[in-house]
């Protein structure tokens, strides 16, 4: 099939015909859906790389529990002061707010108003 100098094989392969696309079986293609939430909307979803550039009191963002929330707006209004605040920003908060709760009851007033500041499910 080839010659000495490979060209002649190179040649019969080249001039074959092509198949039909009717011969050709396409990958299956997975396409998944964006994560829902409870009521079939579209989940966001942040990874650290998200959370790390939200991380002033001008924008800041933090982690409880998987979920990541927007706490710019409630630094100000924080009952320990915007300094206590500020120190949610930018990272995995879940521990400091848990012992927080554990002072306070539970469905309390600062859980209520972090439902307000959800923005989406953090991914790792």
């Amino acid at each position: 099939m080839f010659s000495s100098d490979g060209w002649r094989g190179a040649y019969f392969f080249i001039n074959q015909p092509a198949k039909s696309t009717e011969q050709i079986d396409p990958p299956a293609l997975k396409i998944e859906a964006a994560p829902t939430d409870v009521s079939g909307s579209e989940v966001v979803t942040f990874t650290w790389r998200d959370v790390l550039t939200k991380k002033t009191a001008e924008e800041c963002w933090t982690i409880i529990d998987g979920k990541v929330y927007d706490i710019t707006s409630y630094i100000p209004h924080h009952p320990g002061g915007p300094e206590v605040a500020a120190l949610a920003c930018g990272i995995d908060s879940t521990e400091m707010y848990q012992e927080e709760k554990a002072h306070n009851k539970p469905n309390s007033k600062a859980d209520r108003e972090l439902e307000k500041l959800y923005i989406g499910e953090f991914v790792n």
